[in-house]
Parts: structure tokens; sequence; C-alpha cells
């Protein structure tokens, strides 16, 4: 194996356990493209907020942009992993 960043994502990948993973170790693990299995937990309303702060009247429109173009992205990045791993 190589150099893994999650000790837990590697043993989850060779098939030593589960786990629950956080949105970081799982973007780690889709990243160095580990064989996971995802599956939805009987639970609903589970979320993750990322903020975007920026000093009022600096920077323009540049804060809502860089939160616009982020959401799009990580969105898709994650709707294209989820089709690889499936």
């Amino acid at each position: 194996q190589a150099d893994r960043s999650s000790k837990v994502t590697s043993c989850v990948e060779t098939g030593l356990g589960f786990s629950l993973l956080t949105s970081t170790l799982l973007i780690d693990g889709l990243v160095e493209y580990m064989n996971l299995r995802l599956r939805e937990l009987p639970v609903a309303g589970l979320s993750r907020t990322l903020t975007v702060v920026a000093r009022k009247g600096e920077l323009l429109g540049l804060p809502m942009a860089l939160t616009k173009l982020s959401k799009q992205k990580l969105a898709q990045q994650l709707a294209d992993h989820m089709v690889i791993i499936g």
C-alpha cells in the first residue's frame, strides 16, 4: 500500500472494518482513489457548513464569487467521485 494519509480510511479500504467518516477523511480517500463503498446513514439532515469570511467593504464581489464557485466545484467533484467509487 502507498503512504496513506488516513490509517482509518486505509483499514476500511482493505476490508478490516467500517467507519463513519468526516468529509475531510472521505475527500482524502477519494483523492487517493481508495476503493470505498459509501452508504447513507438511516437518518436525515446531516450536513457540513463551510464559511467564507471577509472584511466588510474589501474585495468587492470576490468573496461571494469565491463562495459560489467553490460550492459548484465541490458538488461536481463529489458527484464525479461518487460515480467512480459507486
